[in-house]
């Protein structure tokens, strides 16, 4: 019973963060900005796909455990961000950053396992993910579809993109392998 407690609350994390990409930047002092051009978080510096929505955030100076983490979403449309959910075809994109003990990608994979989290191979659709030099790019379900891509630096770096219908996710896959070769480490 005791063992089940902890995949328990390590999976209630996990979905906590989950939950924190879908509402993480809504505060009553900031507002959704349109995106145009390359962002910098950190040493981190990228081009999210032009006219989305995200809320600018600070990105930590250090992450000191284990479950630190940084995400910013991007929705494809102002009224989205302030939404609980997804209405039908809509997607967004997530650039995370978090503490990584993992050396290589097996390991990754392994502990996101034991968390619950269950990875499959790319659709052939996403196939040209693959070509992608150091990152590793797979398909996920957190309730719905998703296509993420992890690289491990001195932190975990992911981008990821989600939607309700698969077909909607497939259609972005070149917008979304632009933003990930738009990734530069300063």
């Amino acid at each position: 019973m005791e063992a089940n407690d902890k995949i328990m609350d390590k999976l209630n994390y996990y979905l906590l963060m989950i939950l924190c990409v879908f509402i993480l930047g809504c505060t009553v002092d900031t507002s959704a900005i349109q995106a145009n051009g390359e962002l910098k978080f950190g040493r981190y510096i990228f081009t999210p796909p032009d006219g989305y929505w995200f809320f600018v955030k600070k990105y930590p100076a250090n992450f000191k455990t284990k479950s630190d983490f940084f995400v910013v979403t991007f929705w494809e449309s102002k009224e989205a961000v302030s939404r609980e959910g997804l209405k039908g075809k809509e997607t967004f994109f997530n650039f995370a950053v978090s503490s990584s003990v993992c050396q290589d990608y097996k390991s990754y994979y392994d502990e996101a396992g034991r968390l619950g989290v269950t990875y499959e191979h790319l659709p052939v659709e996403a196939s040209a993910l693959q070509s992608i030099d150091n990152w590793s790019c797979k398909q996920t379900d957190h309730g719905i579809f998703g296509i993420e891509c992890v690289s491990l630096r001195k932190e975990l770096v992911t981008f990821g993109i989600y939607g309700n219908e698969k077909g909607e996710v497939m259609a972005k896959i070149p917008v979304f392998k632009k933003m990930i070769e738009s990734f530069k480490v300063q």
